[in-house]
């Protein structure tokens, strides 16, 4: 059996996460986790606030550019969880499956998060100048934004090292 490193678990973990998205048009999970000690501080997904419809029992609430608007990002969702249980999401690191929009990136760092691991980008040819925006905001505020593939490059390309060593 193979035991995931670090990343591979965190990232799996999000991905779970995101099955219990509401919200088939962008079904997204993400995980705040210590820097120090591997340990998970909070989870998200997309979904409607509490006591509120879910797209699935009503449909979306799309609006003019096609975004759905009923619910809350996952990143937001963890965050507002973290508050809600007293916990301090400062000096954390994100695994997300999605690359964060820049409203949600803006609260990643305000948080105080200094890493955000990513899978893939939504929809980049449609929403390039958001994703601009988060790179550029991103490298003035000293918030590193790592791709999930470039993760496993850099892994593939120790764990080479190591066995030829």
């Amino acid at each position: 059996m193979k035991r995931p490193n670090w990343h591979e678990y965190f990232f799996g973990i999000a991905e779970k996460t995101k099955e219990r998205s509401t919200c088939n048009n962008g079904m997204v999970g993400c995980v705040f986790v210590s820097r120090e000690g591997h340990t998970i501080l909070s989870t998200g997904y997309n979904g409607s606030p509490r006591n509120l419809p879910h797209c699935y029992e009503v449909g979306c609430d799309l609006d003019e550019s096609g975004h759905c608007v009923r619910t809350i990002h996952a990143e937001i969702n963890a965050i507002v969880q973290a508050a809600r249980d007293g916990i301090s999401l400062k000096d954390s690191e994100v695994y997300s499956t999605m690359f964060s929009c820049y409203v949600c990136f803006k609260a990643i760092a305000n948080v105080g998060v200094k890493t955000i691991y990513y899978d893939v980008e939504y929809k980049p040819k449609k929403y390039a100048e958001q994703i601009a925006r988060v790179r550029r905001d991103a490298a003035l505020m000293g918030v590193k934004l790592v791709n999930k593939k470039d993760v496993c490059d850099i892994l593939a390309q120790d764990k080479l090292k190591e066995e030829s060593e």
